[in-house]
């Protein structure tokens, strides 16, 4: 049976086997195996097709002609008019003129289309010469490749009707090297080039270039090949040519170059990222590590241990805000940041910031100043995010000044926007840079010896946030030395909000030492470390304390220690804290209406809404700051217990 790929071209000749000429036809195969033939070649051969399927050319024709056909066949090239004699079962001999055309498919040679005439009648020579040329013609134009040939010293004399259509030529502007005005320029003196030296060496021609197509335009790869035909003295009496449109498999490796490409600078990204997280881990994990021992061995001065203690805060919340970047820069490839939508004073959103970095502003001796304009001052957004975009900059802008440097923070309103411009006179920005500011893991110098440290991800995630509240965030710099400003538009909340203030941050004034004297505290955490750092800061300010470490031990403790608040862990072993509040909620009484708070080191928009869905009253993100774990407490016991459903 025919292959799969035999079948395909099959059903393209099919007009041209189904020919009124009745011209006996043979369809073979790149074996030279006889796969198809027409109600004429049977006739011409005279044996029925029982008799010819998958019969070799050998057993068909003259010994001494058939090397020339499976030469052709094989290499792919036409043959014309070749004369040989067909042996018939009988044992006589026909003589015979054939022609071969060879059929190829996504580049490759499947096998040829053999065309045959019967030379018995000399007197139809000429009948007979006449036909072959209009079977080649009619071939030639069923395939799905263009056709050409040319005389020996180049000239284009044929083109089958594929040539016709695609180029939309006449004869008198496509004979000769009327082809060459059709070549893309940019291939034109490299075919020519190319085609000359084929001409003087009678070397195969084989070239990829591109044509322009008449119906739009367009320019199209093909593949270009000729092979001579050679007299008996071996000189070059015809080119036969093909030209087969490969745009589809250029255009898909070029696809999958591109997509290798991408994948290795990805590749490169990754490392380069990889490499500068554990470098930004390292350095504070040194001085936390280096100071912690040094304190564990007593070889600390008193003063020595008080920059000791500093050293390692400085580096747990350098740590802290990396993992919090990585977060949100996850969140946000993953389109899971969140933001709440209230009305937001910007001038509290602003002073919380800038409230915020002026401790690391007085370690430089950087004057840091917020000047309010005058204008409505509120937008609608999440107080939380919006000041987290303000801090970045803020952040960056005295990372980014020189020591005894200013740096200004301006509030005021243009047109129906909120301006919030933070400009400070440190080291400026290369033009060259701009452009990709706002792109992750963009630094302006990310060599070895560079003098700030950092993922390149505060920016993107500024661009992120300013994005998600409808405004616009640039930033301009008059080059190295000279300062930059950024600056973020948020569309402006034209109606002053009513009632209470809506601004989320709130600064809180540190508890006082007594502040939870007399309460009785609950905490559920697997992990050691986790667990004693929660109940000796509850403990400090007063608190009495129990700790287990699983949800099995809590649900046993609990209704005899008859807690005023309970902390715990989200993710343990066994059972998880959704478990706990779940149990914990219905339970009868005050203990199944005790505050909860969810104290844990899942830290997304969407695991705070989990946790207050499941039963908590609140969400902590580890690590927590002792204050702000005080703080959180003591609202948490002042406000009227509100069980959420």
């Amino acid at each position: 049976m025919p292959s799969g790929d035999e079948f395909s071209l099959q059903r393209e000749l099919a007009q041209a086997l189904r020919s009124p000429t009745g011209a006996p036809l043979l369809l073979i195969n790149r074996s030279g195996q006889i796969t198809f033939a027409s109600p004429a070649a049977e006739q011409l051969l005279a044996r029925p097709w029982a008799d010819l399927a998958h019969k070799s050319v050998a057993d068909l024709f003259d010994a001494g002609e058939t090397a020339a056909i499976q030469q052709a066949n094989t290499a792919g090239t036409l043959l014309a008019n070749l004369r040989t004699t067909a042996l018939r079962p009988d044992g006589r001999r026909t003589p015979v003129a054939l022609a071969l055309s060879p059929l190829e498919q996504d580049g490759q040679w499947m096998g040829a289309v053999m065309a045959l005439r019967d030379l018995s009648e000399q007197h139809q020579a000429e009948k007979d010469l006449e036909a072959s040329e209009r079977m080649f013609r009619e071939l030639a134009d069923a395939l799905p490749q263009i056709v050409w040939i040319t005389r020996p010293d180049g000239y284009h004399e044929y083109y089958n009707q594929h040539w016709w259509s695609y180029t939309g030529l006449s004869y008198e502007e496509a004979k000769g090297a009327g082809w060459n005005l059709l070549l893309h320029p940019d291939d034109r003196s490299r075919a020519i080039e190319r085609w000359r030296q084929a001409l003087e060496s009678g070397e195969p021609y084989e070239i990829e270039y591109r044509f322009r197509r008449a119906s739009d335009g367009q320019y199209r790869w093909f593949l270009g090949r000729a092979l001579p035909l050679c007299d008996d003295q071996g000189r070059v009496v015809r080119w036969f040519g093909t030209c087969t449109d490969i745009d589809d498999q250029k255009q898909a490796e070029e696809e999958l170059q591109r997509a290798k490409d991408l994948a290795e600078g990805a590749n490169q990204a990754k490392d380069q990222f990889l490499a500068t997280v554990s470098h930004e881990l390292r350095t504070p994990l040194s001085s936390i590590l280096g100071y912690s021992q040094l304190l564990k061995m007593g070889l600390l001065e008193a003063q020595e241990t008080t920059e000791a203690i500093d050293a390692i805060e400085r580096g747990a919340k350098a740590l802290a805000q990396l993992v919090e970047d990585i977060l949100d820069t996850s969140r946000i490839i993953n389109g899971k940041l969140r933001v709440q939508m209230e009305p937001v004073d910007m001038r509290q959103v602003i002073h919380d910031a800038v409230d915020s970095v002026r401790p690391l502003a007085n370690e430089k001796s950087i004057t840091l100043t917020a000047t309010d304009g005058e204008g409505e001052p509120y937008v609608r957004g999440d107080a939380h995010r919006l000041q987290q975009a303000v801090l970045n900059l803020l952040t960056n802008a005295v990372k980014f000044s020189t020591d005894g440097g200013a740096v200004t923070v301006l509030l005021d309103n243009v047109q129906s926007a909120l301006r919030v411009r933070v400009v400070d006179d440190g080291a400026g920005i290369k033009a060259d840079f701009l452009p990709s500011l706002f792109e992750r893991f963009q630094q302006a110098d990310s060599s070895s010896v560079r003098r700030h440290g950092g993922l390149g991800l505060g920016l993107s995630i500024v661009k992120h946030l300013v994005d998600l509240h409808g405004g616009t965030v640039e930033a301009a710099s008059d080059g190295e030395g000279r300062g930059a400003t950024f600056t973020i538009l948020l569309p402006v909340l034209a109606v002053k909000p009513t009632g209470t203030d809506h601004t989320l941050v709130v600064n809180v004034s540190p508890p006082g030492v007594g502040a939870l004297a007399g309460r009785r505290l609950f905490v559920v955490d697997d992990a050691p470390a986790a667990r004693e750092i929660v109940v000796s800061t509850l403990r400090k300010y007063g608190a009495e304390v129990m700790a287990v470490t699983s949800v099995r031990q809590a649900l046993e403790v609990l209704p005899s220690f008859q807690p005023d608040l309970v902390l715990s862990d989200i993710a343990m072993p066994g059972e998880d804290g959704y478990s706990l509040i779940e149990q914990l909620r219905s339970l009868p009484g005050p203990l199944g209406q005790v505050p909860a708070i969810a104290l844990t080191a899942f830290a997304s928009t969407e695991d705070r809404s989990r946790a207050r869905s499941a039963g908590f009253n609140d969400h902590l993100a580890k690590p927590v700051e002792p204050e702000r774990l005080v703080n959180t407490v003591v609202r948490m016991l002042e406000e009227p217990v509100v069980i959420p459903h």
